[in-house]
């Protein structure tokens, strides 16, 4: 369950000012934008991209890090897009760093050991829930 759950019109609109990207892989994972006046990252996501176990999201440690000192972000916005629509979550860096958990996950594929790095997972308690209809 969200701190806060606000049902919306239409998706929020942001004013984009780069693409993140993975390290060397090169694939974007998200956005740095304005919106309402502070500087977020945006980061899509889908079911594969939920914790279970932690009800929540997760960010590699080491990006959430370039984030905070490179881009000064604000907040962070999860936009989750599912079977029953879209919906944001927002949370605050101090949320991150003081509700997050610290997690190294893998999956083993039967033929190799997939490292999804060291991660940052906030459960969706710490979150603000704002849902499109």
């Amino acid at each position: 369950m969200s701190r806060t759950k606000k049902t919306i019109q239409r998706p929020f609109q942001f004013e984009k000012i780069r693409d993140v990207t993975l390290n060397r892989a090169g694939k974007i994972i998200g956005f740095v934008a304005k919106f309402t006046g502070k500087i977020v990252y945006v980061s899509p996501r889908s079911k594969q991209h939920y914790f279970i176990k932690e009800r929540g999201f997760g960010i590699d440690r080491g990006m959430l890090k370039s984030l905070i000192m490179e881009d000064r972000i604000d907040l962070i916005i999860i936009r989750y897009t599912g079977p029953r629509g879209t919906r944001y979550y927002i949370s605050t860096i101090d949320d991150w760093l003081g509700e997050g958990v610290n997690v190294a996950y893998s999956k083993d594929t039967g033929e190799t050991i997939e490292t999804y790095g060291s991660q940052k997972i906030l459960s969706e308690k710490f979150m603000d829930e704002y849902i499109v209809r």
